[in-house]
């Protein structure tokens, strides 16, 4: 079965959304195709050799998204060959998203993301002045970013989807905010400090190491 990079170009706006085709034989023995979404949208100019270019903005991120899933569909198809089956396009792409399902969070009802934040700052107002305004700042930027991606913040967003929010954030920290590396990971440090601090409370259910996936250096 063949695993390559598409990009959509019937798509009618100036980036194109960056799918992950997969091409082979189905149970009949005919050839299928299907393609599973990366949520990454390039411009033509940038995806090259059936691959994105190194001179796409915030390229590191989009190409660790992309490898995310073409690892997780190897690892799928790789379990396919060892039960002695033959893996075709459909069932690949039928496990992949079962796997998704698997490994969302579910979040607490009674807590929602903002609620918790603004427990979160409140009950850090005592703290350094200059700590105080950086948790001011995360707030303000998450809510820039809510209104620019159309996508509202929730715990299931930041934490069930932790790779695409990152690069989706930082995007738009880059290029909307122009902020330094710096005091991008200032504000990654913050909001993974915010996250367990929602796990100890049980505001949210993941993983102690969870929080630890926002700490990114650039």
């Amino acid at each position: 079965m063949n695993v390559s990079l598409k990009l959509d170009s019937s798509n009618n706006g100036k980036e194109k959304p960056l799918y992950i085709r997969l091409r082979g034989k189905s149970v009949n023995g005919k050839t299928e195709e299907t393609s599973i979404s990366t949520e990454i949208k390039l411009l033509p100019r940038h995806f090259k050799n059936n691959g994105i270019s190194k001179s796409s903005p915030n390229y590191s991120s989009k190409i660790k998204v992309v490898n995310s899933i073409l690892d997780e569909i190897e690892k799928i198809i790789g379990e396919i060959n060892h039960q002695g089956e033959i893996p075709n396009p459909t069932l690949v792409k039928h496990l992949y998203f079962e796997n998704r399902v698997s490994k969302e969070v579910v979040t607490p009802n009674y807590k929602s993301f903002w609620n918790s934040f603004e427990e979160f700052y409140l009950s850090k107002k005592h703290n350094s002045r200059g700590y105080v305004k950086t948790l001011l700042t995360l707030k303000n930027h998450l809510l820039g970013f809510q209104k620019h991606s159309k996508r509202t913040i929730t715990f299931e967003y930041i934490t069930g989807k932790t790779i695409l929010f990152q690069s989706h954030f930082q995007d738009y920290l880059w290029s909307q905010k122009n902020l330094s590396n710096g005091y991008i990971n200032k504000l990654f440090n913050n909001l993974s400090n915010f996250l367990f601090w929602s796990q100890q409370l049980n505001y949210i259910c993941i993983p102690s190491a969870k929080s630890e996936l926002l700490r990114v250096k650039i």
